[in-house]
């Protein structure tokens, strides 16, 4: 009975090490994600509205709003949300 409490320790301390190095790899494309989202939103329930039933075929083969590249994955973000249920 006395090696028993011991043993703990050592797993104890190793596993403040790894979890320091996987904290800072998801905190920095979470903000990136944040502002992306919020320029296209606006622009979304505006132009998207009528040509979400439109682009939600070509969107595979050949994007028609391929001069506004926002827009080009804005629209598969809505036919994402469609087919998912986002609304």
């Amino acid at each position: 009975p006395a090696p028993e409490p011991p043993a703990p320790q050592a797993p104890v301390v190793v596993t403040p090490a790894p979890k320091t190095v996987y904290v800072p790899v998801p905190a920095k494309p979470a903000p990136r994600q944040a502002p992306a989202q919020a320029k296209p939103q606006p622009k979304k329930p505006v132009p998207d509205d009528q040509a979400e039933a439109r682009v939600d075929l070509p969107t595979s083969s050949a994007p028609p709003s391929a001069t506004n590249p926002v827009q080009a994955w804005v629209s598969a973000a809505e036919s994402m949300m469609q087919r998912y249920g986002g609304r």
